[in-house]
C-alpha cells in the first residue's frame, strides 16, 4: 500500500490541534456545497502561480464574494496563465521570477482613468488603443473595470509614456501591495491586473468539468490569489465536495481496494470535512479557507490519482455524511490501531461520544503497512535523542513505561537522567519523544511496549576504587521506620555513588519498543476498514464499527 505513506500522520497531527476542539459543523449541510482548500499559504506563498487548462479553454478573471460565489468581471482566452505580485519581475523565456537573466517587468503602470460598466464596454476600448500601437491590458482597480497599460520600471518611465497615449484623465500607478499582474507564461505578455485591496483574485476556468493544472497536480474548481501579507501570494482551491473528495480519497486509501472500504473512507473524508468548515480561516491567523492539503488536515492533490473505482466510491456516496445526534461528526482516521483504538477525550480533551476505544479483531496488522513495527534504544542513543530535543544534557540511565490508558495504549513514558531526574511525556508525546529521523527510530503509535535487556551487574564507584558485584540477591531496603524490607526485585532500583546515579540490576543494555499500528489509534482504522470489506461488511457497517453511535444518512 503506497500512497498511505505520505498520509497518515495525518491523525498525529490532530492531537496537536487540541486547544481549538470542539469546532462543530451546522447539521443537514448541503449535498456538495463548495470547499475552500489552501494550496499554498503562509511561509509557502509564492511570488508566482501558474496555471495551464487541461480541460476547458481559457478564464474569467473576477472574485469570489462572501468567499464562496464566483462574481466575474472579464475573460482570457489564453490558456497559460501566470499570476505574481507587482514588483519588479524578471520573464525568463518560461515564467515570471523575483531574479535571473530575461526580460525585466515593471511594477509601474498608467491607467487611463475610465471605468466601465461591463466586459463589452471595455473591450471595444481595449482593442482600439491595442490597435494604436499601445500594450494595454484590462484590470481591476477598487471593485472597478478600467484598463491598464505597460510594466514601467519606475515612475519617471510610465509618466513619459503618458503623452503618447493622449488621455486627459492618464496616471501613472505605483507598485502595490496588494496588486497582482496576471501574465502569460509561455510569451511573457502582461495579459490583466488585479488591484483590489477588498475582494482577492478570483480566476475561473472556463468550460464544463474543467480541469486545470497547477504545480504538478490536476484540480476541478477555481483559484483565488491573495497577498495577504503584502508580499507573496496565497493560492486557494474552490472546488465542489464531490471532486475535492475525489481528490482526497487516492491519497488516504489504496484506489484498488475494496469499494465498501473506499466509500467509508469518503464519507469520513467527506464529514471531516464539513465538520472543519472555516477551520484555518478560525484558527490559523485569518487564513480565509477551510482546510489545508496536507496531513495538518487531510491530504488532497487533485485528480492526479483518482481512479474509476475510488471516483465511484465517491458517486455513490454523493451528500452521505456521519452524524452524530444530528450534527457531522469529527470522522477522524488513521492507518491501522494494532487491534484497538483509543478515547479521543482522553487524548486530546473535549467530548467526543463517538470517538472511543474500540477493539478491533478485523484488522490484520500483520499486513499492514507498518503495521507491526520495532526499534531498539540503548542509554546513548537516549541520551542524544533528549539533548537534541531539549530535555536533558545529563546522560539517561533509564526509561520505563510509567502510564497506560485503560484502552492498553502507553500514556506517559518516563525517562531518568544520572542525576536521577525524571521527565514524563503523555499521550502522543509518549511516541514523539522517541522519534529521531537521524537515527533511524520513528514510533509510529502510542500502541507499544518496553522490554529491557541489559548486564544484571551493579556497580560502586568510590573515590579510590570501583567495586562491581553480579550478585544482586539478598537486597534490603531501610524504611523511616527502621523497618527492614527483603527488595523482590530490582527493577526501578538506582544507587546514589559518588559518580550519580546508577540503576541495580542494568548497567547498559537496551530497550527494545515493540509497537503496532501508525496514526493516533482514534477513529476508523484504514486498514482495518479494508480488512472489514474483506469480510463482507458494508460501508456503513464499517462506520459504525469504529464511531459509537453516529447515523450514515444523506444530507439535504
Amino acid at each position: 500500500m503506497q500512497k498511505l505513506k505520505r498520509t497518515l500522520p495525518l491523525l498525529l497531527v490532530l492531537a496537536l490541534l487540541a486547544a481549538y476542539l470542539p469546532l462543530s459543523a451546522s447539521a443537514a449541510p448541503e449535498q456538495n456545497p463548495m470547499r475552500r482548500i489552501g494550496l499554498y499559504f503562509n511561509s509557502n506563498s509564492l511570488p508566482e502561480a501558474r496555471l495551464e487548462n487541461e480541460v476547458g479553454s481559457g478564464y474569467t478573471v473576477g472574485t469570489y464574494k462572501n468567499g464562496r460565489t464566483f462574481t466575474g468581471y472579464f475573460k482570457l482566452t489564453d490558456t497559460k496563465l501566470s499570476m505574481f505580485k507587482n514588483v519588479k519581475m524578471v520573464y525568463t523565456g518560461s515564467g515570471f521570477a523575483e531574479s535571473g537573466s530575461g526580460t525585466t517587468i515593471g511594477a509601474y503602470s498608467v491607467d487611463i482613468g475610465e471605468t466601465f460598466a461591463n466586459e463589452a464596454a471595455m473591450t471595444t476600448r481595449l482593442t482600439a488603443l491595442k490597435k494604436a500601437g499601445h500594450k494595454a491590458y484590462p484590470a481591476i482597480s477598487a471593485g472597478k473595470i478600467t484598463i491598464r497599460v505597460g510594466s514601467y520600471i519606475d515612475n519617471a518611465a510610465a509618466a513619459a509614456a503618458i503623452p503618447a497615449l493622449k488621455i486627459s484623465t492618464a496616471k501613472v500607478v505605483a507598485p502595490s501591495n496588494k496588486c497582482i499582474t496576471i501574465g502569460n507564461f509561455s510569451t511573457g505578455a502582461i495579459l490583466a491586473q488585479y488591484d483590489d485591496s477588498t475582494n482577492p483574485l478570483g480566476i475561473q476556468p472556463i468550460g464544463t468539468n474543467a480541469l486545470t493544472w497547477f504545480k504538478g497536480y490536476k484540480y476541478y474548481g477555481g483559484f483565488e490569489y491573495n497577498r495577504k501579507d503584502g508580499n507573496n501570494i496565497m493560492v486557494v482551491n474552490l472546488v465542489l465536495m464531490q471532486d475535492y473528495v475525489k481528490g482526497v480519497l487516492p491519497y488516504e486509501m489504496n484506489a484498488a481496494w475494496n469499494i465498501e472500504a473506499l466509500k467509508a473512507q469518503a464519507i469520513a473524508a467527506r464529514s471531516f470535512s464539513y465538520f472543519r468548515n472555516d477551520w484555518h480561516k478560525k484558527t490559523d491567523n485569518g487564513n480565509n479557507f477551510d482546510m489545508c492539503n496536507n496531513t495538518h488536515c487531510q491530504m488532497y492533490c487533485g485528480a492526479n490519482s483518482a481512479s474509476a473505482n475510488s471516483n465511484s466510491a465517491v458517486d455513490k456516496t454523493l451528500g452521505v455524511y456521519a452524524y452524530y445526534n444530528g450534527t457531522p461528526a469529527m470522522t477522524v482516521y488513521h492507518s491501522s490501531d494494532g487491534g484497538q483504538t483509543e478515547s479521543a477525550e482522553l487524548m486530546w480533551g473535549g467530548t467526543y461520544p463517538y470517538l472511543q476505544p474500540v477493539t478491533d479483531p478485523y484488522e490484520k496488522s500483520e499486513n499492514a503497512y507498518r503495521g507491526v513495527w520495532s526499534y531498539t534504544y540503548n542509554n546513548t542513543l537516549l541520551s542524544k535523542i533528549m539533548k537534541e530535543k531539549g530535555v536533558t544534557s545529563n546522560p539517561i540511565v533509564d526509561m520505563y513505561i510509567e502510564e497506560r490508558t485503560p484502552a492498553g495504549n502507553v500514556y506517559k513514558l518516563t525517562v531518568v537522567d544520572n542525576k536521577g531526574n525524571k521527565y514524563s511525556f503523555t499521550k502522543d508525546k509518549a511516541r514523539s519523544i522517541l522519534s529521531s529521523s537521524a537515527d533511524g527510530v520513528t514510533p509510529y503509535s502510542i500502541r507499544y511496549w518496553l522490554t529491557k535487556s541489559g548486564s544484571n551487574t551493579l556497580t560502586m564507584q568510590g573515590k579510590t576504587n570501583t567495586t562491581t558485584s553480579t550478585a544482586l540477591t539478598g537486597l534490603y531496603a531501610v524504611g523511616s521506620n527502621k523497618k527492614v524490607t527483603a527488595l523482590k526485585t530490582t527493577n526501578g532500583l538506582y544507587v546514589l555513588t559518588s559518580g550519580g546515579l546508577t540503576q541495580v540490576g542494568k548497567t547498559g543494555g537496551d530497550y527494545v519498543v515493540n509497537g503496532k499500528g501508525w496514526g493516533n489509534n482514534i477513529g476508523m482504522s484504514q486498514y482495518g476498514a479494508r480488512d472489514m470489506a474483506n469480510a463482507g461488511f458494508k460501508y456503513d457497517q464499517i462506520l459504525k464499527f469504529y464511531y459509537k453511535g453516529i447515523t450514515v444518512e444523506s444530507g439535504k
